[in-house]
């Protein structure tokens, strides 16, 4: 009866040692699901800020085109002028 006891002992200790390498690894899982979160939110954002920032260079580059093209043009007609004045 006695071995039959120790045997138990012995059954429960390695139980209990399983289950508390079994919370370890799962706390540790919880961790890195964690940060994998905050890694994916911080990476939603700057996708977001990029996305922003993409869209604001592309209306800059629209607009300096249209200015340089309305400043060709004006220069055309200028120029256009000055050559009925001046011959050469």
């Amino acid at each position: 009866m006695r071995d039959d006891f120790e045997e138990k002992r012995r059954q429960n200790f390695e139980l209990e040692e399983e289950r508390d390498e079994l919370a370890r690894q799962l706390q540790a899982a919880i961790s890195r699901a964690d940060t994998e979160s905050l890694a994916k939110s911080i990476a939603h954002e700057t996708i977001a800020e990029l996305e922003k920032e993409k869209t604001m260079k592309e209306l800059e580059i629209k607009d300096l085109f249209a200015r340089h093209k309305t400043e060709v043009s004006n220069k055309d007609i200028i120029l256009s002028s000055v050559r009925r004045w001046v011959p050469f």
